[in-house]
């Protein structure tokens, strides 16, 4: 397969993004001796998001060297923020002294991550080997990706099955525009599912911060944060609830956001009707999420 040209790889859309004009030059076309056809390289992070905005890619590489903007066009793009393809397969090529580039390549939902100098056959290989053994994805309030967990515990996270169009190429299958977009929605209800659970334990614990800073008279500017906090979260369910046709949901949660944004021009004064509203949150949470659980998607999921 690395050694020489192989048919199915004719069909797959590569974005290949790369500062360096020799190096990007050379991977581009040694890669097109691998069978690829479809190879977009750029330059810098404008091309990148114009690429990613123009044709859906099914594999797209991207340089650490394109620095701070790199990774956050990726993280956007698994938030379904640019492009018409979250779930794309994405590697990292990553210098060997960067460390914490490897760990913002991981937060940003890279698939993979490749230690420079990266040769072509690898960069096949191993796009081959995701295809095929691709980790379900799990979402969060901060992150859209992979699932990195490798300790073998059980967990009521939901895992995500997403749409695969590498594999589906690689299989000789054609991936048509109207049947894509119909899979990243139902996919990205999976995901606004997911992100409405960890929303509910992400209330749970600013809550208790929150309750616990007036028990101990702790009113100070943190409070004032974490109150701030509690109103984001509520703003992000009430647009996830929206994105998953729940408008009851989403109206609570609104609701439930404004009382807590009130609150917060008087923390420091706060009566007993704001701080019976912290200490049923959670639950009032809960309670209208349940009331909407039959009725939230359950496309791709799987539990661990």
């Amino acid at each position: 397969m690395v050694g020489g040209r192989d048919e199915r790889y004719q069909n797959i859309e590569v974005i290949l993004a790369e500062p360096n004009d020799t190096v990007r030059f050379g991977l581009i076309g040694m890669l097109r001796q691998q069978g690829l056809r479809n190879l977009r390289g750029v330059a810098n992070i404008d091309d990148l998001i114009e690429e990613i905005k123009s044709d859906p890619a099914d594999l797209i590489a991207v340089a650490d060297t394109l620095g701070d903007e790199g990774y956050k066009c990726i993280r956007d793009m698994r938030h379904n923020k640019l492009g018409s393809n979250p779930f794309a397969v994405v590697t990292f090529m990553v210098s060997p002294d960067n460390q914490n580039g490897v760990k913002r390549a991981v937060m940003a939902g890279a698939d993979d991550i490749m230690v420079k100098p990266v040769a072509p056959g690898k960069i096949v290989a191993r796009a081959q080997h995701i295809a095929y053994n691709r980790i379900p994805f799990i979402a969060t309030t901060e992150y859209i990706g992979p699932n990195r967990r490798r300790d073998g515990r059980k967990s009521d996270i939901p895992l995500i099955n997403v749409i695969n169009t590498l594999k589906a190429k690689l299989d000789g299958k054609e991936v048509k525009a109207e049947a894509l977009s119909q899979a990243v929605a139902e996919g990205f209800k999976s995901v606004r599912t997911a992100q409405l659970d960890s929303q509910g334990l992400r209330l749970g614990y600013v809550c208790n911060l929150v309750l616990k800073a007036y028990e101990e008279k702790s009113v100070d500017e943190e409070l004032e944060h974490n109150l701030q906090v509690l109103v984001q979260c509520l703003d992000e369910a009430a647009d996830a609830a929206t994105e998953v046709s729940e408008p009851e949901l989403s109206e609570i949660c609104a609701k439930m956001g404004r009382r807590i944004e009130e609150l917060t021009t008087h923390y420091k004064t706060p009566d007993e009707k704001s701080l019976t509203l912290i200490h049923t949150l959670t639950k009032a949470f809960q309670m209208a999420k349940d009331s909407a659980s039959e009725r939230l998607p359950k496309y791709g999921f799987q539990k661990t």
